[in-house]
């Protein structure tokens, strides 16, 4: 028996060494009281057990043992349930952490009683197996157990040392009385048995060694073989399989089937040392024989289990992945690591890991020697607390794991470590609701900082900018104080307060008792480096919100029968002085009889008479969207029939009474019809007054799923020439549930071999004409997707199921499913090809697994998860802002979006080439491939579109026309080509560049020295310590010439034209390679096509124009040292002309308009020439249209 209590007490009894044991546990001290009464002698005892919260006692068969309970603690509270002859599973871990001996060692999975309960008492009310929450192996009645018979049984507890033992507790028989066929050596005990040896979870074959039958078979007139074993009871903690003749009748073996090794036993893997069978022992021969030869007698056959040590199991029952904050340490509970062991106690379990933790992300410490690192520790000490995962460095990392008893290891888990740093975030901010006037306690339930320590203490082992220890440090800074209120310390105004303050409850807000529904205040939280902001949110309940509204309309209502009607303000109207009509909500509690109220929302009407609308607010009154329908002048069933009575039609007017007039149908029903008693079945269209009296004239529904009819009908009298208005008859139907569900839907399930396969509405679909979905569990569970098929075992099968909606079933039906295997495929593992220190994705091309799911329906994701990393790279994920992050696991779709990358790092540990691997490991559910391996090749020889050469660097350069640029290392780097010499070697060589083609445009210098085709050479050395530097000239002055129309000589000067060298040669010499077409270059009254930028400096050269009626001209030149050049370099030379033109200028359309100076004046030309200037005109005017943009 064992009761749990709170905070890990508890109440138990268990059966010793046969002897009864009281146990209980109270504040952490365990009581035991032993009586000195064995009960396991097959007899029924009387246990009584009473206890407080400070004696216990222990009463059998009347006799008492007392004992006091040492505990200051309060009394026991009892929880959970009463469990009585053994313990569920959820709670057999509780009772091992308090050591009963009935849970531990090799009783691990037991603990459970054998034997019979009766009279079963709780404080003092009687119990039974009604009052049981749940039960397992229990059955009605106790029958004792069988007496062994005479010379065909032995009691179970007999264990002769011998290896052969007789079946027998009866003295033998003197010679003269024994039976026929009996052997006078043995007498009755002609049965000798052996014990069957198997190992635990194993199986063994009964022989003839372990069952012999010791009779004189001669006498008899029988074979050996004749004898059969008939099984009267089958193995507790195992089978017997028979593999003998078909024909044979069930659950028997003859003596030839034992000397065959036909029958064996199985044991089903119980931590039982035993188990047994029972049997009788009969002829199949039709000669007569005996008694003792026709199976009235019952034999016990005994089997030895050999225990075997299981392995433990090791899970992670919280999942995978550990959190904790940065650089902090966090314990690791039973909550993080289960370990179970059917067959050892959980004090021999240990656990280890496996492999080296990273050292730059943490290790694992037990409390009482902190900053050690471990690499193994007890079960004890995750049980109680004292292992602690220390974070250090990374954020990511594993711990791989696993479990030992001492002998046997249980399976590796991988726990992964994710270190996320300390944030801190306003929680709580629910607001204020203040009564107008009054003041409100702000408490950390309305305002508080909270931290992202998930079940931590928060133990930080560096100390940073946010390690905020105490809730003084953590101050809330009013930026905008209330302005219908204010906040009081101690009766005090104050614009500060800290996290304390709060949680001690000495902050209020206080209300002015203004008239203001809402007030707020913003505030900021500072601790050390931490700002965050809050608003807060005050809602004022005036004083006239206690006041109760008022009715100021509550009038009757007038309705045309079978007719809508609005409800407007004039009928009913309730208001209140601080609230909209929007705020007053009006909820129907008695709705009425004779018909329903719908509401008018989005161009038509909601509520029926079946879901009539219950609640509405004063302003759908106000809007006119609130109708009272008025129907029903017939309720009947579904497919029912009803009289058309006086009550339903009848003229009023006393004028008529007693005239026989006649009623004729003008629009009749749409699902039913009318119809005389007298002539079921068939419709009519008129009756008569007196038909109606007599109540021979019926409705009649037609079975349809229709809730609601009506008909239309006029009464006419032709002798009087009179007819009433149309008279609609409103017809209300019942719904009756008589349709039976019908299968829309079964198709043969496929599904994967052990997977998980929802099943949808288009594998399996019912419909029902009178149910809707939801009514029907058996359509809801699969269109609300909650129905999944389990896959395990066979590859095709099914079950039977019948449909029902309450009332009516669906015939017997076969839902049938198929399994197949999901196979996945490496279809392409190629090695990946790496220049060192680049980052390269791996696309599908270099890998790529594949599933013989070629529909993919349920959008299959393939899954690697990384076993062993790669030892010269990292591998990556891009992420959508191009950072990366490293990681263990990806998928197949990532691999095609090219998202997985692998960085070489660092490049010293390559060489000039060198192989990695990546091992892995591929999942799709149910299926997986186990230990693959991903090759990468990383090399200098892998060049491509981003490493075009084989050298560390060669990126060429830009360099601005006319100026120099460094060649440096990170421009031209050959030092890996020493990677190719032995290291002892690299030492006495060096790298050397030789130049085979000199630019065109430029020259190199190294150091001091111009690079020539005599002296191409430089070495790696200078490149890293002087640079290489590529001389140029550069146009410093390049503004062109200008010269007034008129003017035919001009000066050239270096502010028109100069350049500069960076090289030692700083004289320019410039080469005219286009002389100008329309003048000529002059030094001296000499033409030249030569000059130096001394001619220029010293105002020698000039441009004479030979050509005025041009307007431009030009010359092309070169630049040059003897170190460098500057070619195809083009020279302006601009006339400006002596003549002005009017702007913005606008004649009307259609009107001669004189031309003046303000259009054309070349005053200035006619006075430099002294001449009268005449204008040609080249090409004649166009017309624009303003604005348009078209001539």
């Amino acid at each position: 028996m064992y009761n749990s209590a709170r905070e890990g007490d508890f109440v138990a009894v268990e059966i010793q060494e046969g002897l009864p044991v009281a146990i209980i546990g109270k504040g952490g001290t365990k009581t035991e009281l032993r009586s000195l009464m064995f009960i396991n002698d097959r007899k029924w005892h009387s246990i009584k057990l009473h206890f407080s919260s400070k004696n216990l006692e222990l009463n059998v068969d009347g006799e008492m043992v007392k004992s006091s309970i040492s505990s200051r603690s309060k009394g026991f509270q009892l929880k959970g349930y009463l469990f009585v002859g053994g313990i569920d599973d959820s709670t057999r871990a509780e009772v091992r952490k308090v050591g009963l001996l009935s849970v531990s060692g090799k009783r691990v999975r037991g603990g459970s009683f054998k034997g019979c309960l009766k009279n079963i008492e709780v404080n003092r009310v009687k119990m039974g197996l009604s009052n049981a929450v749940v039960t397992k192996d229990i059955s009605v009645g106790c029958e004792p157990e069988r007496e062994p018979e005479p010379s065909t049984t032995v009691s179970p507890t007999s264990a002769p040392q011998s290896p052969f033992h007789l079946m027998t507790t009866t003295p033998s028989l003197h010679m003269s009385t024994l039976a026929r066929g009996l052997d006078r050596r043995y007498g009755s005990n002609f049965v000798h048995l052996k014990n069957l040896v198997v190992p635990e979870g194993g199986r063994a074959s009964l022989e003839a060694k372990h069952i012999k039958v010791l009779l004189d078979f001669k006498k008899l007139g029988i074979r050996q073989s004749q004898i059969m074993f008939r099984i009267q009871e089958q193995p507790i903690h195992g089978q017997i399989r028979l593999d003998v003749d078909p024909d044979q009748e069930e659950n028997t073996f003859s003596m030839l089937d034992l000397w065959h090794g036909r029958a064996m036993y199985i044991h089903g893997g119980s931590e039982e040392p035993d188990d047994f069978f029972m049997f009788s022992i009969y002829s199949s021969s039709r000669k007569e024989v005996p008694d003792y030869l026709k199976g009235n007698k019952l034999y016990r056959y005994n089997i030895t289990v050999t225990p075997t040590n299981d392995a433990p199991e090791l899970s992670l029952p919280e999942g995978n992945l550990f959190v904790l904050l940065e650089n902090s340490k966090k314990r690791l509970t039973t909550d993080v690591l289960k370990a179970t062991d059917i067959d050892s106690s959980y004090t021999d379990l240990v656990f280890s890991v496996l492999g080296n933790l990273n050292a730059d992300a943490g290790y694992l410490e037990l409390e009482n020697n902190p900053g050690k690192a471990v690499t193994s520790f007890s079960y004890l000490d995750l049980e109680e607390l004292r292992v602690y995962y220390v974070h250090t460095g990374v954020r990511n990392s594993r711990i791989v794991l696993r479990v030992s008893d001492g002998e046997k290891v249980s399976n590796t888990v991988v726990l992964r470590v994710m270190a996320v740093a300390l944030e801190y975030k306003i929680a709580n901010n629910t607001g204020l609701a203040i009564i107008q006037g009054e003041s409100a306690i702000i408490g950390t339930k309305q305002l508080s900082v909270h931290t992202n320590a998930v079940k931590q203490i928060v133990d930080i082992r560096v100390v940073s900018n946010l390690d905020i220890r105490d809730d003084q440090e953590v101050i809330f800074q009013l930026d905008e104080a209330p302005k219908y209120g204010g906040l009081y310390r101690n009766e005090i105004k104050v614009d500060s307060f800290s996290q304390f303050d709060l949680k001690s409850g000495l902050i209020s807000y206080r209300h002015d008792d203004s008239k203001h529904l809402a007030d707020y205040f913003n505030l900021t939280v500072k601790a050390k480096d931490l700002r965050l902001a809050a608003s807060i949110n005050v809602k004022v309940f005036l004083e006239s919100h206690q006041r109760p509204p008022i009715v100021q309309h509550h009038n009757i209502l007038l309705v045309e029968e079978g007719k809508p009607v609005k409800i407007d303000e004039t009928k009913l109207e309730v208001t209140h002085e601080d609230n909209l009509p929007s705020d007053i909500v009006f909820t129907v509690k008695v709705a009425p009889f004779h018909g329903f109220l719908r509401r008018f929302v989005k161009e038509r009407y909601v509520g029926t008479k079946q879901s009539p609308v219950k609640t509405f607010t004063q302003e759908d009154i106000n809007s006119g969207n609130i109708q009272y329908m008025q129907v029903s002048n017939i309720t009947l069933n579904e497919g029912a029939s009803k009289s058309l009575t006086q009550d339903v039609l009848k003229v009023t007017n006393r004028h008529f009474s007693g005239i026989n007039f006649l009623y004729s149908l003008t629009e009749p029903p749409q699902h039913g019809h009318i119809e005389h008693s007298r002539h079921p079945g068939v419709p009519i269209t008129s009756f008569t007054r007196r038909q109606v009296e007599h109540e021979f004239i019926y409705y009649v529904h037609d079975s349809s799923e229709t809730l609601d009819d009506n008909f239309t009908v006029v009464v006419n009298d032709t002798g009087l020439r009179k007819q009433s208005a149309a008279q609609t008859v409103y017809i209300q139907v019942t719904a009756v549930n008589d349709e039976p569900p019908v299968i829309t839907a079964n198709r043969v399930l496929r599904v994967w071999v052990s997977s998980v396969t929802e099943i949808r509405p288009e594998d399996l679909r019912v419909h029902d004409m009178d149910s809707p979905p939801e009514e029907l569990h058996f359509m809801a569970h699969i269109d609300q997707g909650q129905l999944l098929f389990v896959h395990k075992g066979a590859m095709s099968g099914g079950f039977n199921f019948q449909v029902n909606d309450g009332v009516n079933f669906t015939p017997r039906q076969i839902f049938s499913i198929t399994a197949r295997a999901l196979v996945l495929s490496l279809e392409k593992n190629r090695p990946l090809m790496v220049f060192p220190g680049s980052s390269t994705p791996i696309t599908n091309e270099d890998l790529q697994v594949v599933t013989n799911d070629v529909t993919n329906t349920t959008n299959r994701i393939i899954t690697f998860s990384v076993i062993r990393h790669p030892k010269l790279g990292r591998l990556v994920m891009k992420q959508p802002d191009n950072s990366t992050v490293d990681i263990s696991t990806f998928t197949q779709d990532m691999v095609d979006r090219k998202e997985v990358l692998y960085i070489q790092t660092p490049i010293e540990s390559v060489g000039w080439e060198a192989m990695d691997s990546i091992t892995f490991s591929v999942t799709s559910p149910p299926t997986s491939l186990d230990g693959q391996t991903f090759k990468i090749d990383i090399s200098y020889e892998n060049t491509g579109p981003e490493h075009n050469t084989v050298l560390l660097a060669n990126t060429g350069a830009e360099v601005t026309e006319g100026e120099s640029v460094v060649i440096d290392e990170s421009k031209l780097d050959a030092t890996n080509l020493m990677s190719k010499l032995p290291t002892p070697q690299r030492s006495l060589h060096e790298v050397w560049f030789q130049v085979t083609s000199l630019p065109q445009h430029g020259v190199i210098v190294v150091g001091e020295r111009n690079l020539t085709k005599e002296k191409p050479n430089f070495s790696q050395f200078i490149i890293n310590k002087y640079e290489v530097t590529e001389i140029t000239i550069t146009l410093v002055n390049y503004t062109g010439l200008t010269l007034e129309q008129g003017q035919t000589s001009v000066s050239l000067t270096q502010d028109n034209l100069a350049a500069e060298s960076n090289g030692k040669n700083i004289t320019i010499h410039y080469q005219v390679t286009k002389p100008p077409n329309f003048g000529k270059l002059l030094m001296d009254n000499q033409e030249v096509t030569q000059f130096e930028q001394e001619d220029l400096q010293s105002g020698r050269l000039s441009y004479h124009m030979i050509s005025l009626s041009s307007a431009e001209d030009s010359f092309e030149f070169t630049a040059f040292t003897s170190e460098a050049n500057l070619t195809g370099q083009v020279f302006n030379i601009t006339v400006r002309p002596l003549i002005q033109v009017g702007k913005g200028l606008r004649i009307p359309n259609g009107i001669v308009v004189k031309l003046n100076t303000s259009f054309l004046n070349a005053f200035e030309l006619a006075n430099i020439s002294n001449s009268d200037p005449v204008f040609e005109i080249i090409s004649h005017p166009k017309v624009w249209e303003g604005g348009s943009g078209k001539t």
